[in-house]
C-alpha cells in the first residue's frame, strides 16, 4: 500500500501507547474521580474533548502505570485530541477487569473503537490505549446486509462515496460473479465494465512476494538468506547485514516506511530502470535503521523495493519480466500489465479535496523505481481474483504456479501489534474480524484508484473490489464490499 493520506483516526489505528509514570498532580488541578473501568473511559473522553494539555496530563498522572516519559506521552495524546475531538461515546462493547472497549465517533463522524488496557490490582491503573476503526470490533456492517445482488451492493456502497464508479468480482467455490455500478468518470461518461483495468497499488506486495517464492523454489534464496549473503560487495549499514528475506517480507527488517528517491536520470529501458532501482536499493541499505531487525512491525515500502532489487540482482532480469514470467504467464492473466511503458487504466481516478474531486495522474504512486513496493501494476478485477484464487488453492494444499508449501509459508503471519489479532504474512494482512471468517488480504491506493483483494480460505471465497476514488475512509469501499459478501457467504 502506498502511503495514503490517513485521517487522524486511521493513522492511530492499533497504536498502543506505552506506560506513563505517576507524578505529583499540577497545583490547582481538579482531582479525577473515576474508580472503575467505565468511569475511566468517560474521564478519558472528557480529557480529550477538553483539548487542554493540563487536563490530559492530569488524567495520565492519575491513572497511568509508572515508567516512560509523561511529557512526551501527553504530547501524543494532545495529537489525538487536536486531530479528532470532540469525541462522542456511542456504546460500550466490552468491559472486563482488564479491558474496556467503547465505540466512539470523532468530529468528522468516523466511528472508532477505543480500547483501554488495564491493570486491575492492586490498584486500577491504565496500561495503554488503542484506537482503531470501529469495524475491527464490530465486523461487517448490518447496514449492507440487504443487497439483492452484487450490482446492488456496489450501488449501495458507491452511494456512500463521491466516487463515480465501483466494480467487484467474486469467486465462491470457484463460481465467478461480478458487480458493477456507476461510470468511468464524472458526468455522463461510459459505464464501468467488468473487464476494466485498475491500478492495484500495494497489492503488488503480494505479487512481489510470489516472485520471491518462485526464487525460493529455484533455490536462488531461502527465507533465512541475509542481505549480506544476497548482496555481496554492496555497501550497507552493519545492522542491515543480518536482515533476512523473511524479515523483509514480514515488514520486520528495520527499514522506514519510505525514503526519498535518489537523484539521477532514469532511462526508460529495462537496463535503465534496473540501474535506477539499484541506486534506490543502495540508498536504502546505507540508511538509518529505525528499529532492531526482527523486533517490530513497521509497514515499509522500502523493504519491498529492496526485495524487488534483490530479485533483479539474482536473475539479471528486470522486475517487470519476472512478474510477467512468474505470475502473469502461468496464471494466464491476459488483462494484467506492469510498468509505466504499459500503463493502462480505464476509469479516471480521483482524490477528494475541500473543493471537490480532482483528477489524479495515472502515474501518481506508480514509481518505476520502487515498483516492488507496490505500483506500476495494472489488472482487471477478474485477473486479480484469479491471482487470489491461486493463493487460496495453495493454502488448501494444491500445487499450482507455486508449490503448496510455498503458499503456506507466504501466508504464515506474524503479529503486527503487541495487543490485537492482526497479523501480516508476506504481502498479505491476516485478520480475524467479528462475525467473519479469517481474511487474508491487501489493499492498494494509487492513480486515484483504491482496490481491495480478500481471500477467505474457510469460506472458499475470493473478493476483488475497486473504486475510482482515493480517500481516507477505513474500511475502504472495497473492504466494505468484501466483508458484506463474506458475511453472507460464510453463513
Amino acid at each position: 500500500m502506498r502511503n495514503r493520506l490517513f485521517p487522524f483516526s486511521v493513522a492511530l489505528a492499533g497504536c498502543l501507547l506505552a506506560p506513563y509514570p505517576t507524578i505529583v498532580r499540577a497545583q490547582g488541578q481538579a482531582p479525577l474521580k473515576g474508580t472503575d473501568p467505565k468511569s475511566m473511559m468517560v474521564e478519558l473522553i472528557q480529557a480529550l474533548n477538553s483539548k487542554s494539555r493540563d487536563r490530559i496530563h492530569g488524567f495520565l498522572e492519575e491513572w497511568i502505570l509508572p515508567g516512560g516519559n509523561i511529557e512526551q506521552r501527553t504530547g501524543r495524546w494532545m495529537t489525538i485530541s487536536e486531530g479528532g475531538a470532540p469525541f462522542s461515546m456511542l456504546s460500550n462493547r466490552l468491559t472486563t477487569a482488564n479491558e474496556v472497549d467503547s465505540i466512539v465517533r470523532d468530529r468528522e463522524g468516523t466511528r472508532l473503537v477505543f480500547k483501554l488496557h488495564l491493570q486491575p490490582k492492586p490498584f486500577l491503573k491504565l496500561i495503554g490505549l488503542q484506537i482503531a476503526p470501529a469495524f475491527r470490533a464490530e465486523g461487517a456492517s448490518d447496514e449492507l446486509s440487504q443487497w439483492a445482488d452484487l450490482n446492488s451492493l456496489c450501488g449501495q456502497i458507491l452511494a456512500k462515496t463521491h466516487g463515480t464508479g465501483m466494480a467487484m468480482v467474486v469467486s465462491h467455490h470457484g463460481k465467478i460473479s461480478a458487480g458493477l455500478s456507476g461510470t468511468r468518470f464524472l458526468g455522463s461518461g461510459p459505464a464501468i465494465k467488468s473487464g476494466d483495468i485498475w491500478s492495484v497499488g500495494a497489492i503488488g506486495k503480494a505479487i512481489c512476494a510470489s516472485v520471491i517464492g518462485r526464487l525460493a523454489e529455484e533455490r536462488k534464496l531461502n527465507w533465512k538468506s541475509t542481505l549480506r549473503q544476497l548482496l555481496p560487495g554492496v555497501p550497507m549499514s552493519p545492522g542491515f547485514e543480518k536482515v533476512t528475506i523473511s524479515q523483509l517480507m514480514h515488514h520486520r527488517a528495520g527499514f522506514p516506511q519510505d525514503i526519498p528517491v535518489p537523484e539521477g536520470k532514469i532511462r526508460p529501458t529495462d537496463q535503465g530502470l534496473m540501474e535506477a532501482r539499484f541506486r534506490y536499493l543502495k540508498s536504502a541499505l546505507v540508511g538509518t535503521i529505525v528499529a532492531k531487525p526482527g523486533s517490530k512491525f513497521i509497514y515499509s515500502n522500502v523493504g519491498y523495493a529492496v526485495l524487488a532489487g534483490i530479485a533483479e540482482r539474482l536473475t539479471g532480469k528486470p522486475y517487470e519480466k519476472l512478474v510477467s514470467d512468474f505470475v502473469f504467464a502461468p496464471l494466464k492473466l491476459k488483462n494484467s500489465f506492469i510498468g509505466l511503458r504499459h500503463l493502462r487504466t480505464d476509469a479516471t481516478g480521483y482524490r477528494e479535496y475541500g473543493d471537490g474531486l480532482h483528477v489524479i495522474d495515472p502515474t501518481d504512486g506508480n514509481s518505476p523505481i520502487t515498483i516492488g513496493a507496490g505500483g506500476c501494476v495494472f489488472m482487471s478485477l477478474g485477473d486479480l481474483t484469479r491471482f487470489g484464487q491461486a493463493h487460496l488453492e495453495g493454502m488448501k494444499g494444491k500445487n499450482g504456479f507455486l508449490k503448496a508449501a510455498t503458499m503456506v509459508a507466504l501466508h504464515q503471519g506474524e503479529a503486527t501489534e503487541s495487543r490485537g489479532d492482526r497479523m501480516y504474512g508476506c504481502g498479505w494482512s491476516i485478520e480475524t474480524l467479528p462475525n467473519l471468517p479469517v481474511m487474508h488480504g491487501h489493499n492498494g491506493a494509487s492513480a486515484g484508484h483504491r482496490v481491495q483483494l480478500s481471500v477467505y480460505p474457510d469460506a472458499d471465497l475470493v473478493v476483488a473490489a475497486a473504486i475510482n476514488l482515493v480517500d481516507s475512509n477505513d474500511p475502504s469501499p472495497g473492504l466494505l464490499a468484501s466483508m458484506a459478501v463474506a458475511k453472507r457467504y460464510s453463513k
